[in-house]
């Protein structure tokens, strides 16, 4: 399997496309990587390790490219739609230290990843026409970021105090020295923190790419067409075996 995976990686057209140029994109690909084998790792042994390496990951994604975003959301999604009503079922009943390691993982990268999406609370007014600047959306930005420290920091400590603890130091640690310039430019923790996703989401609105709704499904049958077999014929052999 790994093997396999490696030669589609290596074989991909996309990703020799994108990743010819020095920019962002192979770094970004490099950190979803590392982050969704963490996942399977972890799910197989439930070592400690790949929690803090899936941290690191998380932050190295997010100081490259704001589509990890996107990366987050899918992983979450993925994450939530199986683990979600366990998460819930043993909050409730104070075990939350008992989930499975998806459900466990779910809740690493979530917690760490939710102040970062603060930005998103804007995207229905940017729909809207509605502005988002100036001081008092700063304002209310910074209240709902924080509150959102305070939510992750409960549902880690409630998980497992030591793990969550050194995965957030992980975790902040590369996002914050990155962004920061290594501490010389202090402002660039918010410009991070809430500015990236921010001035993504007014960015959409320029369509600079100019391409039609379906482009993506269009382009992924044409150039990985391979690996869209395999994975269309694994979906129908799993839902058959159940």
């Amino acid at each position: 399997g790994a093997l396999a995976t490696a030669a589609f990686i290596a074989l991909s057209p996309s990703i020799v496309y994108y990743s010819r140029s020095l920019r962002h994109d192979i770094f970004a690909a490099t950190a979803t990587f590392l982050l969704v084998v963490c996942l399977w790792r972890y799910s197989e042994d439930r070592q400690a390790k790949w929690l803090l390496w899936a941290a690191a990951g998380l932050a190295l994604g997010f100081t490259t490219h704001e589509l990890t975003y996107i990366t987050v959301a899918i992983l979450g999604f993925y994450l939530a739609l199986f683990t979600l009503p366990e998460v819930i079922r043993h909050l409730v009943k104070g075990r939350l230290a008992d989930v499975s390691p998806m459900a466990s993982f779910l809740l690493v990268v979530g917690t760490l990843a939710l102040p970062l999406f603060t930005a998103g609370l804007l995207l229905p007014f940017e729909r809207l026409g509605i502005a988002t600047t100036g001081p008092s959306a700063d304002l209310v930005l910074w209240v709902v970021f924080f509150l959102l420290v305070v939510v992750s920091v409960a549902l880690g400590l409630t998980w497992n105090p030591r793990v969550w603890i050194a995965a957030a130091v992980i975790f902040w640690s590369i996002f914050i020295v990155f962004y920061t310039s290594i501490f010389s430019n202090p402002e660039g923790f918010g410009s991070g923190a809430i500015g990236a996703l921010r001035y993504w989401i007014t960015q959409h609105g320029f369509a600079r790419g100019n391409q039609p709704q379906y482009y993506y499904a269009l382009m992924l049958p044409i150039y990985e067409f391979l690996p869209l077999a395999f994975a269309l014929a694994g979906m129908v052999y799993a839902f058959v075996r159940r």
